[in-house]
């Protein structure tokens, strides 16, 4: 890519929506990276590109508000998917997962006590999977 392809296509892309997409892949990547137990390397790469990026895009930016840039990233992280009792609970027990990775990897005295607290939501999540596929085999017995 020519040097003045990129500076128009940054310069023409520097809006909150598009600087938003970004930010979301940045965590998406992030997250990724923390999620695995073998290489995040890739996802780290990644992370570091979109970053770059994203701060390329930023220091165009004729109007920066970037409030609305996270708020399109917090848009573009919403699961909006029709759902059942358990792919509802299967998902709530991935955001209670999520919230228990996130307190684990605070150092501070008070996220102790939070990591601890999210750690029984996230158990209890994952029970309440178990109680909605329960219900859904009762249920589909009574329908034969």
């Amino acid at each position: 890519m020519d040097d003045d392809f990129r500076e128009r296509f940054l310069k023409g892309n520097a809006n909150s929506r598009y600087m938003g997409h970004h930010l979301a892949e940045l965590v998406r990547s992030l997250v990724r990276a923390m999620a695995t137990n073998s290489d995040t390397s890739s996802q780290l790469f990644r992370a570091s590109e979109i970053l770059t990026t994203l701060i390329q895009l930023m220091s165009r930016a004729d109007d920066l508000r970037p409030g609305e840039i996270v708020q399109e990233a917090a848009q573009d992280l919403a699961i909006e998917e029709p759902r059942d009792r358990v792919n509802e609970a299967i998902l709530d027990a991935a955001r209670m997962g999520t919230r228990y990775l996130v307190e684990s990897s605070c150092a501070d005295n008070a996220a102790r006590g939070r990591s601890s607290k999210r750690r029984e939501e996230f158990l209890t999540a994952i029970q309440w999977i178990e109680e909605a596929r329960e219900e859904r085999r009762r249920s589909s017995k009574w329908r034969l």
